[in-house]
């Protein structure tokens, strides 16, 4: 069974897709040093990293703001949830 296969009850999750060589691993190294909210994981992926943060807690995680925040990262990554992700997929088949 896949990690990603168990995102608890009340929570986001984010696919957050990346196109610079080494980023997923500068993520993982910034989502380390942040606080958490309970139950936020980091997943990383081969080209993505998946982010799961409670409901609620998206905009006021640190993880969130320092990624998804700062200039120096706006044209390397976007974050989709994975409920857009799913419906994008039905919707090229």
């Amino acid at each position: 069974e896949s990690k990603l296969n168990r995102v608890p009850e009340g929570h986001h999750h984010y696919v957050i897709l990346m196109k610079a060589e080494g980023l997923a691993q500068q993520m993982k190294a910034l989502f380390d040093g942040c606080q958490k909210a309970p139950d936020e994981q980091l997943i990383i992926g081969s080209e993505c990293v998946y982010w799961i943060v409670p409901k609620g807690d998206t905009l006021d995680s640190e993880f969130g703001k320092i990624c998804l925040g700062k200039k120096a990262y706006k044209d390397k990554l976007t974050s989709r949830n994975i409920n857009t992700i799913e419906k994008i997929v039905k919707l090229l088949k």
